[in-house]
């Protein structure tokens, strides 16, 4: 991996690297002129990355990978044998497995994440793109969001596709729930086609954490500080009273300067949160924590609360302030056009009607008649009905999410409010939403899909889905012979 050296030449490198001239500090360190290669990887060897970023007046560089039969490793120990005068490195490939390669080895070599990427890109071949992406280690995706240089260089010279496979994965922290990363990848990168929007939100940065199903949200060290916060219930609790405990993702969480989503393991592959989830917690004391709650299932499948999330994030730092405007004006029209008598209050949203046009049933059993619950409805104000009506119909963010949903073929199900079905695909909202809202849609997703989806918006049988379906239970085995 390198040629044998001498503390000699260590300590030469080092003082020729601390008397040059200092370049102005960037996010990157400077270009090196190739008679300094040398001796920063040299340094790279002994004093470490982050010590020779320091002697070159930059930031810390990314850590250091090997490359050899056909894997990347990464370090995660490096020793030096005095008594052969060799250096070696305990590593860890992408299988979890470790071993000890010795620098003398001529099938490894060093190599880092940009470089790697950038080879990709030389490559031209999709499938290599993504085959080299998902042989980095995370953590050094991850780091890639502090390398904005970088980043602009490389955005002209890749589609917009492959450059959204790359920003979903360094937003992505699967270290919670590793096996859900592809999946979430997959669901992610379909909303980041528009790259100028990608590049604001890496730079945000924003962070999207996968929620085992066997946790609470607010066990994760990234969410931890939901524990304290009062949206107006109380501590701890949510502007509507539930449980941040108890939640299943979220978006738009501010913590330590960075910006965090949370999308859950069960509804990127499928299933039921663990029970557990919901009970109650106590500390050390015996003191309850957090009250228990109602088990709650998942969601109907086909249905994502990770793209629902991630539209979140996306809206509040991705978009600019036309786009953004370009919501908020769609959104308030149709609320203005879905108040006030009880035929607008039964208006269409991407979710179904306003409100219920039935009256629930506990109501009817009270003497309650569909005319009477709708003419009640239509008497409140937008304050008091809000309860009652479909989730588009809350705030303009709500809004975009089930639209983006809508338009991704997420949006499978009924409402939870009104108990009415949902509405799928880009055809219903080209057909009932205005122009401006479609022009913002296409630009940001580019007629991408998560969900393979008839043009009615339902799932197609055996196509991709979000949130798949659990699957059937074995058939039962043969009685045994002669009876019980």
């Amino acid at each position: 991996m390198r040629p044998r050296s001498c503390q000699s030449r260590e300590v030469t490198a080092a003082r020729e690297l601390q008397s040059a001239p200092k370049e102005a500090p960037s996010e990157e360190p400077r270009a090196l002129r190739a008679r300094d290669l040398a001796g920063v990887q040299l340094l790279q060897r002994t004093i470490g990355n982050r010590a020779v970023a320091r002697l070159l007046g930059g930031a810390p560089q990314q850590g250091q990978l090997i490359q050899g039969e056909g894997q990347i490793y990464e370090i995660i120990r490096s020793d030096f044998d005095k008594g052969t005068n060799e250096w070696k490195y305990k590593v860890k490939g992408a299988d979890g497995k470790e071993k000890t390669i010795g620098d003398w080895d001529p099938a490894y070599s060093f190599t880092s994440a940009t470089q790697l990427i950038e080879k990709a890109i030389a490559d031209k071949t999709a499938a290599n793109w993504r085959s080299t992406i998902d042989s980095l280690p995370e953590q050094r995706v991850n780091e890639l969001a502090g390398f904005h240089a970088w980043l602009d260089k490389i955005v002209p010279q890749v589609s917009d596709w492959r450059f959204a496979y790359l920003a979903a994965s360094i937003m992505i922290v699967s270290t919670h729930a590793p096996a859900a990363r592809k999946e979430a990848r997959r669901q992610i990168s379909a909303e980041l086609g528009d790259k100028d929007v990608a590049m604001r939100m890496i730079k945000t940065p924003v962070i999207t954490v996968i929620v085992p199903r066997d946790k609470q949200m607010t066990e994760l060290p990234e969410f931890s500080s939901l524990k304290a916060s009062d949206s107006g219930a109380g501590p701890g609790k949510t502007f509507d009273g539930r449980e941040w405990a108890h939640v299943r993702g979220v978006g738009n969480v501010k913590a330590n300067g960075k910006t965090y989503a949370a999308v859950t393991e069960e509804n990127i592959l499928g299933g039921d949160p663990d029970p557990k989830v919901f009970a109650e917690k106590k500390d050390e004391h015996g003191t309850v924590v957090t009250p228990g709650g109602a088990v709650q299932g998942g969601y109907t499948s086909g249905y994502s609360t990770t793209t629902h999330e991630f539209a979140h994030v996306l809206h509040l730092n991705g978009l600019d302030a036309t786009d953004k405007a370009t919501i908020t004006k769609a959104y308030n029209d149709r609320r203005a056009a879905s108040t006030g008598s009880r035929t607008k209050l039964t208006k269409r949203w991407v979710d179904g009607p306003r409100v219920s046009p039935s009256a629930p049933k506990n109501w009817k059993d009270a003497g309650w008649t569909d005319a009477k619950w709708l003419k009640h409805l239509a008497s409140l104000t937008d304050d008091q009905r809000r309860p009652y009506e479909c989730y588009a119909s809350q705030t303009d963010m709500e809004y975009f999410a089930q639209l983006s949903n809508a338009y991704l073929g997420t949006n499978l199900g009924t409402d939870p409010t009104t108990g009415q079905p949902r509405k799928n695909g880009r055809a219903w909202i080209k057909a009932h939403e205005p122009k401006e809202m479609v022009d913002l849609l296409d630009k940001l997703y580019q007629r991408k899909t998560v969900n393979d989806i008839t043009k009615g918006g339902k799932l197609v049988k055996g196509g991709k889905c979000a949130n798949p379906p659990k699957p059937a239970p074995p058939p039962p085995g043969k009685p045994p012979k002669g009876g019980a």
